[in-house]
């Protein structure tokens, strides 16, 4: 992802020529209440050398996180130098550079890849070649039945960054066992669905390494401060 941290912090589009770029931009905010807002700047079409704010900055106390970028060169013929840069406001960094040909559109999704081009015949190319052909697809695994949620709390405000909750009463668990634990769209005595499907953007969750007989913990770290409780689930094989 591409957090915007402050007031001065945004993300501009750099293009090297009269070629009209088509831009379409998506990020999701993380507001001072402890709530997150998705948000999406209108569509534009830039026609010209120069340099183009994309994503603007965050109000105070929020923080913006960029998830999607697209931006094609709508030219019939010529190519176009197109560079992504971010700044706080005192250094800038240049993201990624790259002649974007005609037809062709340069992508960002925090989900995937990151930075990655697809061309007019709708190809998937990394920055530097066409991408190979697919390997073949792995055997299937034996079900899971050692599934369940947990309560995690962060806390009463202003919260904490970290949360941990222990897993218990899993007599059959192993030391070699893998247990993982992630967000889905439940709710909480603190968070609704749509809490739990945006806080999934910014608290990463991992397991230590379980007891046998007994259980595991889940840790929960977090890119901001988080108060109350989120319902976690987890699967241990």
């Amino acid at each position: 992802m591409i957090l915007l941290s402050n007031t001065s912090s945004l993300i501009t589009l750099i293009t090297g020529g009269a070629q009209a770029i088509a831009v379409k931009v998506d990020y999701v905010d993380a507001l001072s209440s402890g709530t997150y807002q998705p948000g999406s700047p209108p569509n534009q079409i830039i026609a010209g050398a120069g340099t183009t704010t994309i994503v603007g900055s965050p109000a105070s106390g929020a923080e913006r996180n960029c998830r999607f970028m697209a931006f094609r060169n709508t030219d019939a013929s010529v190519t176009c130098q197109v560079t992504v840069e971010q700044t706080d406001g005192s250094v800038v960094i240049p993201l990624i550079s790259v002649p974007l040909q005609a037809g062709y559109t340069l992508f960002y999704d925090a989900e995937s890849i990151g930075f990655y081009v697809v061309d007019s015949n709708g190809n998937t190319r990394g920055v530097q070649g066409l991408q190979g052909t697919a390997g073949t697809n792995g055997t299937n695994g034996t079900n899971a039945g050692n599934t369940g949620t947990a309560t995690i709390n962060f806390g009463a405000a202003p919260g904490s960054n970290t949360a941990t909750v222990a897993v218990t009463g899993q007599t059959t668990i192993l030391s070699t066992s893998t247990c993982q634990a992630f967000l889905m769209e439940d709710t909480s005595s603190s968070y609704t669905a749509a809490d739990h499907q945006y806080a999934a953007l910014f608290i990463a969750f991992t397991c230590s390494v379980p007891t046998a007989g007994v259980g595991f913990n889940i840790d929960a770290t977090a890119v901001d401060a988080f108060s109350g409780s989120f319902t976690v689930r987890w699967i241990w094989t």
